[in-house]
């Protein structure tokens, strides 16, 4: 007999451990928003509203305020001056344009501005019918007038110039002032910023028609001042 050998070993194969796999990670949850209020519209409608009411009622009175007062200006400047409830300042030369136009030769006026007050008088308009100097220049209007003017400052200052003065005939023909005569001397002198006590005297002459009409007052560029009638030639 044989003797039994042992059965054949055969090792069970080895495989490598399974790998190891992290569990998977999720992002942590994020929260759901919270839901938004809805505006109490009627409420901020109502807010609205009430601020402009509050506005509307203090124009109301604000206006109501100011009509009172014109009101009790206008009152006042009519207790002032009768017959005038304009309340408005008169201008120059609109205080007294009643005393101030048509004036006879020799009267005075009184004149003033922002700047100050003067008094003005023409007198002694004299016709002549040629020029009063060896350049025997003829008027081309037929005669010279000449008249004397006297210019006083009272208050502030004020300013003078030949050119002030415009003659106006009947017919409405205007002459301004002209030097070539030789017959207004001494000859006014114009000057600017005048003080107070400050004072201009002499002859304006013009080259005019021979017909009555006035001497207009016009300084500056503004209207006419004043004005005194001379008769004819």
């Amino acid at each position: 007999m044989h003797p039994q050998q042992p059965p054949e070993y055969h090792p069970v194969p080895q495989f490598p451990p399974a790998p190891q796999v992290p569990p998977t990670q999720f992002p942590p949850a994020v929260p759901a928003p919270a839901a938004k209020r809805k505006p109490k519209l009627p409420l901020i409608l109502g807010l609205i509203g009430a601020f402009f009411l509050v506005m509307c009622g203090a124009g109301v009175a604000c206006t109501a305020m100011v009509a009172n007062e014109v009101d009790k200006q206008t009152s006042t400047d009519a207790n002032v001056n009768p017959g005038d409830n304009t309340g408005a300042s008169p201008t120059k030369g609109q205080q007294a344009s009643n005393k101030t136009f048509d004036l006879a030769a020799g009267t005075t006026v009184t004149v003033s501005d922002s700047n100050g007050s003067w008094t003005l008088r023409l007198s002694n308009p004299v016709w002549k019918s040629k020029a009063c100097n060896s350049l025997g220049i003829k008027p081309d209007n037929g005669f010279y007038l000449i008249v004397d003017v006297e210019f006083v400052v009272k208050t502030g200052t004020a300013s003078i110039n030949p050119f002030d003065f415009e003659f106006h005939d009947g017919d409405g023909v205007g002459s301004d002032y002209d030097g070539f005569s030789g017959c207004d001397k001494p000859s006014l002198d114009s000057g600017n910023d005048i003080r107070a006590g400050g004072k201009r005297t002499g002859k304006v002459s013009f080259d005019a028609t021979g017909k009555t009409g006035t001497i207009e007052y016009t300084p500056g560029f503004g209207g006419a001042e004043a004005s005194w009638k001379v008769p004819a030639a």
